[in-house]
């Protein structure tokens, strides 16, 4: 409870307190001397109207008209002016108290991120003068040296200078394997340290995953149109209620009605304003929302990319390490009549010698310790390489690589890697690229969603027909170049543009216009990786992005639903002022109570939504 409170005092500053603690001497006053009650809360409430105002028209980032802070405000003058300033006084309450409302549960929202999924430590011991001190972890200076003990907890990045260990990156929501690490190796803050004595050498960077985390939950209502109605809708309803109340103070001179009859019903139009059109719930579903997407190691860049989610009409994969886990292996050798394995397997070697790809380092492991470094070597990428030794050229890679230099292949089916000695075809490796556990789920998943499936690979269609047929997937796109891909991914959201949004999949390590091309981006496998792109799932399973995915549609489509009910309380509360049926106050009371309601309902929702993906 304190830590929410201590959150509320940070985004809320001492002006959040102060309107309290005056609203209690406002309270006071009005109790021990009750001719002064009306003048004394009503000043206050002028008070509280006045800084809010200010708030909203010139605080950072809320720059605008405050259209229905001023409806609250002629409201509550207009209920002095006839003689009932409490009117006034109790309207200003309810609004004051949806804010507190709001504000509560946002920050208990965000509380779960920085107090349940920060697992860095607050404090750090670093080696300083000699001697290990501890000092707090936002003092850490790039360069320090950081003692991480036996399990503890790694407070800021860094690399290992001295010492062994096991690892796991459980607390930033990836798997609970242990890795061995050692001397060398980079740890990234929220690293849980095992068995061993580490010795760090500070590099704190400002896009890890702890870091992330916490940021998505400060960003979760960014950009979200849901959440504030455009201003020029705003204005529209604020004009309508003053347009609503000018006509109850006309109506008895047009048609000779008593004015004491329609002047409370103007005022309560007025104070109406107190509870926004907009429901005050919207925020806390997409706080909460990030949260819980956050828990299971999902970051959700902002409500933006929420709302874009929703409208996916195409999401397109990458192949290689988004549905597969490109991690090659060898699992056979064909040779071409005539050439004998030794040669094969020399040439192959020799070819993949500098090669750091999964390709590569595959092939250079099986064929073992037979080759030496080329005179020179030239890489591909997507297609093969060339390596020249003793005036001789060797060519590895896919078909039409080979084709493209005028020799011929016996092409064959599957992920295929050619080999040739000069113009001679020596033969294949048959490669394997294991699909990623998951897949399967993913596409039915997007699938049910309604949206179509599409697929882009630097493969041959032989490497991944059999992969396409295995998961449904009929679009696919092949023999693409990275430039290729950026290509046909524009393409494809051109052609989506007027349908809906593309949502693309692909890896952290893709190029910065290949994750900035479609509407929405994610990756998975996000873990130690700058985070770029709109969603990013730390786990390099699917399963916590698919429930991240799933829950944000799904807030969507709730704060629609709310929206609904927060207009039709509003519509009901202005029929009963008007129609007399109900006391102004009793109407902005009915406003608030569904309000309210929804921000209830929000809490039980992400509780429930919480509860069931921990029994999963």
């Amino acid at each position: 409870m304190s830590a929410v409170f201590q959150f509320l005092k940070l985004r809320s500053g001492t002006l959040f307190y102060a309107k309290a603690v005056l609203a209690l001497v406002a309270f006071g006053i009005g109790f021990f001397t009750p001719i002064g009650v009306s003048i004394a809360l009503f000043a206050f409430s002028m008070l509280i109207i006045s800084a809010d105002l200010l708030i909203e028209a010139f605080g950072k980032g809320k720059k605008g008209v405050p259209y229905f802070e001023i409806l609250l405000m002629l409201g509550a003058f207009a209920a002095l002016a006839t003689k009932t300033p409490w009117l006034g006084v109790a309207a200003v309450f309810i609004w004051q108290g949806m804010l507190f409302l709001q504000r509560y549960q946002e920050a208990a929202s965000a509380k779960v991120c920085y107090h349940g999924l920060d697992p860095r430590p607050t404090m750090a011991h670093v080696f300083r003068k000699k001697q290990v001190i501890e000092v707090p972890r936002t003092e850490v200076k790039d360069g320090d040296a950081l003692i991480v003990p036996p399990d503890g907890i790694v407070p800021v990045d860094g690399l290992i200078m001295k010492g062994n260990s096991e690892i796991s990156y459980e607390l930033l929501g990836a798997d609970k394997e242990r890795i061995s690490v050692q001397e060398g190796d980079f740890l990234i803050a929220g690293t849980r340290n095992f068995d061993g004595l580490l010795a760090l050498k500070a590099e704190p960077m400002n896009d890890t995953p702890a870091i992330e985390l916490e940021k998505c939950v400060n960003s979760a209502v960014d950009g979200s149109k849901l959440q504030s109605l455009p201003k020029g809708v705003e204005l529209f309803i604020a004009l309508g209620m003053l347009v609503a109340a000018i006509v109850c103070v006309v109506i008895p001179f047009v048609f000779k009605s008593e004015l004491a009859l329609w002047l409370p019903r103007a005022v309560g139009v007025l104070l109406l304003a107190a509870v926004k059109p907009v429901s005050v719930s919207i925020g806390t579903f997409f706080k909460l929302n990030a949260s819980e997407a956050a828990r299971q190691g999902v970051i959700i860049r902002n409500g933006k990319v929420v709302e874009n989610l929703a409208k996916t009409k195409l999401t397109v994969f990458d192949k290689n390490g988004v549905l597969t886990e490109h991690n090659y292996s060898v699992v056979g050798i064909e040779l071409a009549k005539g050439i004998d394995r030794a040669t094969f397997l020399r040439c192959a070697a020799i070819s993949q010698h500098p090669s750091t790809s999964r390709i590569g380092t595959a092939i250079r492991e099986y064929c073992g310790d037979v080759g030496y470094p080329p005179e020179s070597f030239k890489e591909k990428p997507g297609l093969g390489v060339v390596a020249k030794f003793s005036s001789q050229t060797i060519h590895a890679g896919s078909a039409r690589f080979l084709t493209q230099a005028g020799i011929t292949v016996d092409e064959k089916p599957g992920n295929i890697v050619y080999l040739a000695l000069d113009n001679t075809y020596l033969g294949c490796f048959m490669m394997s690229d294991a699909m990623r556990p998951g897949a399967n789920e993913a596409v039915q998943f997007f699938c049910s969603m309604g949206t179509d499936i599409a697929m882009i690979t630097g493969d041959a269609i032989t490497a991944t027909q059999t992969l396409a047929n295995r998961l449904g997937i009929s679009d696919i796109h092949v023999n693409l170049q990275p430039a290729d891909k950026i290509r046909v991914l524009k393409e494809l959201v051109t052609e989506t543009s007027n349908s809906g949004g593309t949502l693309f999949i692909g890896k952290p390590n893709d190029s910065h216009a290949l994750l900035t091309t479609a509407t929405v981006t994610a990756v998975i496998g996000a873990l130690g990786e700058p985070v770029r792109t709109d969603i990013a799932s730390l786990s390099p399973k699917f399963s916590p992005l698919i429930n991240a995915m799933s829950q944000s549609v799904q807030t969507v489509k709730l704060s629609k639903t709310v929206l609904i009910i927060a207009a039709s309380a509003k519509a009901v509360s202005l029929a009963g002022v008007l129609t007399g049926i109900l006391p102004p106050v009793a109407a902005v009371a009915v406003d608030a109570f569904f309000n309210a309601g929804t921000i209830l309902l929000a809490r039980f929702f992400y509780k429930e939504k919480a509860v069931r993906s921990d029994e999963d």
